[in-house]
């Protein structure tokens, strides 16, 4: 178990990364890909990682050690992760989460296919009766997105 966390505050960085890269990306494009290359390298970091604890046990872990450790790394990682996200969606820039679901509705709004432009106008009544997503249940969906 003690395995699992550690690689979980390993994976949790890497996912950190990834957020803020993801994040940044909003205003500056060029950031989309590192963060693909990050994005890509969780799956590799977590092989590599749980591969040097089969070997330092020497082969002495079984199935359920081995899934218990992947999940406790992904869990914790995922927990590690969305503190900061937290702290950056509720109080360094509250007003990013609007910012995207107005340039969604902008883009939906311009598109050729009817269901799209259809779905701008749901999102924008949405917004105008204050319906939106706040930064906490942002951050949960992503925490279960990551976990699972």
């Amino acid at each position: 178990m003690q395995q699992g966390m550690h690689n979980g505050l390993r994976f949790g960085l890497l996912l950190t990364l990834f957020y803020a890269l993801t994040l940044g990306s909003a205003h500056l494009p060029w950031l989309n890909l590192p963060g693909l290359v990050c994005l890509a390298a969780l799956p590799v970091a977590l092989f590599v990682w749980m591969r040097k604890d089969y070997i330092a046990s020497k082969g002495l872990h079984t199935v359920g050690t081995l899934w218990l450790n992947g999940l406790l790394t992904v869990i914790g990682g995922a927990l590690l992760a969305s503190v900061p996200m937290v702290i950056f969606l509720q109080w360094i820039s509250p007003d990013f989460l609007p910012q995207l679901w107005e340039s969604m509705v902008q883009v939906l709004d311009t598109s050729a296919d009817v269901q799209a432009r259809t779905m701008a106008a749901d999102i924008r009544v949405a917004l105008d009766k204050g319906f939106a997503i706040c930064p906490i249940i942002f951050t949960l969906s992503l925490l279960w997105t990551a976990t699972f």
